[in-house]
């Protein structure tokens, strides 16, 4: 899926990308609050300055994405992967990170970061 068709869904109410391929998307400055991309192949994808609050992205993938200052508040990340994931200034406040692949590390269960940096 390309950039632009998502954001026309999403700018027409959709909300549910389970699963889709967004690998090396430019997600820039873009809100998506409320998306559900579980699942969904975000390697490689620039989101710096994205708002993802209440967002759906259990077992995504983010692998060599660009998540500086990303904003997850209230997300749930759970098992998803972030390993080589550049993370400056990364917002998790309130975020679901139980079993997500940080760099070479897995979150332990139940565990959830308030503030990230």
């Amino acid at each position: 899926m390309t950039a632009e068709e998502l954001f026309e869904r999403y700018g027409n109410g959709e909300r549910d990308f389970r699963g889709v391929d967004l690998s090396g998307v430019n997600l820039t400055r873009k809100e998506l609050n409320g998306i559900n991309l579980q699942e969904a192949n975000l390697c490689g994808a620039e989101l710096l300055d994205t708002f993802l609050g209440q967002a759906n992205l259990r077992k995504t993938l983010f692998r060599g994405a660009n998540l500086d200052h990303t904003y997850f508040g209230s997300t749930d990340l759970s098992g998803s992967d972030m390993q080589s994931a550049y993370m400056g200034n990364t917002n998790f406040e309130d975020a679901n990170l139980t079993g997500a692949k940080l760099r070479d590390e897995v979150v332990p269960i139940g565990w959830t970061i308030l503030r990230g940096r």
